[in-house]
């Protein structure tokens, strides 16, 4: 297990410090605790330190995640230690959904931009600077019985780098260059195809499209780079082939921008 898992976890971030998967009791249920320090999706040299524990019931599977800056971390383990301690199972017959609710995804603007995207629950957004550079960034993810789907979005002010069209062509390119180089080294032990590999010069967009196959699933997934104004953005997202609100999520984001 611990070998599979830290394939897994590796084929998607970068693993600094591998822990290993632990064998726990929570609550008088087994339960099992990967501990593991990754790369930051958002801010270089801001490692992330996770403790993602799965725990089986009489009646459900939990997944719990503890996750935090790893410069934060002693900071925030008394936290994550009250919370286990207060944390109680609900128990009974477990419901499974058929049907999905299209009523679930809601519209939300992309902070300081004039772009609005697509999700289930109103974003919180984090600021960080990077070499000056003055970033927003919000992260989350849904698993369900419909199955998975992640969405990254990040916002990075350019004022001083992409005042006008050559400017962000550059910016785009730049990128062009450095995502093809990260995805081939995250990937390159699974089977993944690229299907997308674009710059848009009039509408200054990039778009990487890629899917792969990790221990069964098919993941689609979809990096975007755009512009409202001076700032750059950067969509990302990761979705099992078949999830159902991908259309009402990533679609409509496309056409979003491309209005």
């Amino acid at each position: 297990m611990d070998d599979i898992m830290y394939d897994m976890m590796a084929s998607i971030y970068e693993i600094p410090e591998w822990n290993g998967v632990k064998e726990v009791s929570f609550k008088g249920y087994p339960a099992y605790v990967i501990d593991y320090i990754r790369g930051s999706v958002t801010t270089e040299g801001s490692d992330v330190h996770v403790y993602n524990m799965s725990v089986s019931t009489d009646s459900y599977d939990w997944n719990i995640i503890f996750a935090a800056r790893e410069k934060n971390i002693d900071k925030w383990i008394p936290s994550f230690i009250e919370f286990g301690e207060s944390f109680e199972f609900s128990e009974g017959k477990p419901t499974i959904s058929t049907s999905h609710s299209t009523s679930d995804v809601k519209q939300f603007k992309i902070k300081g931009t004039d772009q609005s995207f697509y999700w289930y629950a109103s974003p919180t957004w984090t600021t960080e600077y990077t070499e000056g550079i003055r970033c927003e960034s919000f992260y989350d993810e849904r698993d369900t019985t419909d199955g998975y789907i992640s969405i990254n979005i990040m916002t990075i002010d350019l004022e001083d780098y992409a005042t006008n069209k050559y400017g962000k062509l550059g910016f785009l390119m730049g990128m062009q260059q450095q995502v093809g180089y990260s995805m081939t080294e995250a990937l390159t032990n699974l089977d993944w195809t690229v299907k997308q590999n674009e710059i848009d010069f009039d509408n200054l967009t990039y778009t990487y499209r890629y899917s792969y196959s990790v221990l069964g699933y098919d993941i689609e997934g979809l990096m975007i780079y755009s512009f409202s104004g001076s700032t750059a953005i950067a969509y990302s997202s990761e979705w099992d082939i078949g999830y159902p609100d991908t259309n009402l999520i990533v679609e409509a984001y496309l056409d979003e921008i491309s209005l």
